[in-house]
């Protein structure tokens, strides 16, 4: 009987090693461990490596910069910071990572005097920023000109804090940043923001922090004109907003029926509030009536049944105390309609 030789990994054609080392990098407490057998995994491998990136601390943002990282084509960014590790240049760290492998993989594409100037923006599946913005340009890049990098196809920015733990990581200069950025980003399909304050112009002496609570001891906090505005965002298709205080109905209604909107097919406000958090949800109904307020009369009942349509607003968590409160469905959901 003739046996056949045994077939060892390395024997396997790269079209079939490729998938076993995926899934190998994927599942190994270590992955680099993975491609340190010897050089022809590490060839192989290396891009697989570097395909998505997940950082979890300032260190590992400097070492990043360092590494062979840059000359690989990076798909996804996942940047995960502690609430007490920010202030101390980390935007602009990933700014700095993100400009060396955008020039790496297109030379030229991308130059910096004072400020980037892009010709090739950095394709991205997905950039997901987990941590605190600065609203010091001392402390941090408040600009945030590593937005300007990048052309995601799916943004996320959520705060460290649990989700139940209402605060600020999103202040409203960098609120005003992130649409800005958005507005360019031409791949752009969903976008989700979390723990974000947006732009008021209420009096100096009553911000979203400092906002006394609404009780019969105490009276609301006064009317303000917004003055913020979406841009239009003409690719976008869901749009997810959580924990946001100062919310612009009205300028969300001017969204909505935008006629360059047509592909936005969905917009969650969870937990959003008209002002400060312990004032009033926002329910849909403060859409439907800024809707209303809109010029053209003509298109009011077609642009009600559009908001309707894909506005969703709900409440995620009970409050303890004060504050609009709300009673959740007792469905394993936990969440709350508010229409």
């Amino acid at each position: 009987m003739n046996h056949k030789p045994p077939i060892f990994l390395l024997d396997l054609p790269p079209e079939l090693l490729l998938p076993v080392l995926s899934e190998a990098l994927i599942i190994h407490p270590n992955p680099a461990a993975v491609l340190s057998t010897c050089k022809h995994l590490r060839d192989l491998g290396e891009p697989l490596l570097y395909r998505h990136l997940t950082l979890r601390s300032s260190h590992a943002l400097i070492l990043c910069s360092k590494s062979s990282a840059r000359r690989h084509r990076i798909r996804t960014v996942d940047v995960r910071l502690a609430g007490g590790e920010v202030g101390s240049g980390q935007i602009a760290e990933l700014g700095a990572l993100l400009f060396l492998h955008l020039n790496e993989i297109a030379p030229g594409g991308c130059t910096w005097n004072q400020h980037p100037v892009v010709k090739t923006r950095l394709q991205l599946d997905e950039m997901r920023l987990c941590m605190n913005s600065q609203s010091s340009p001392a402390k941090d890049d408040t600009e945030l000109c590593v937005l300007g990098l990048i052309d995601p196809r799916s943004f996320t920015w959520i705060g460290p804090d649990p989700p139940h733990q209402f605060s600020t990581a999103i202040v409203p200069d960098a609120c005003v940043r992130v649409f800005t950025h958005a507005a360019q980003w031409s791949s752009l399909r969903t976008i989700f923001l979390s723990n974000v304050a947006f732009p008021s112009s209420r009096s100096p002496n009553m911000t979203p922090s400092s906002s006394p609570p609404t009780s019969i001891f105490t009276s609301p906090a006064p009317p303000t004109q917004e003055s913020f505005t979406f841009p239009i965002m003409p690719t976008l298709e869901r749009m997810v907003l959580r924990n946001a205080t100062c919310f612009p109905a009205k300028a969300l209604a001017t969204l909505v029926c935008s006629d360059a909107m047509e592909s936005l097919s969905h917009i969650g406000l969870e937990d959003c509030y008209v002002e400060s958090i312990w004032g009033e949800r926002v329910r849909r109904s403060h859409v439907e009536q800024a809707t209303l307020e809109l010029d053209n009369d003509i298109k009011g009942p077609e642009r009600i049944d559009r908001v309707r349509a894909i506005v969703v607003c709900s409440a995620m968590y009970e409050r303890i105390e004060g504050g609009d409160r709300v009673t959740l469905r007792n469905d394993g959901q936990g969440v709350s309609l508010l229409e």
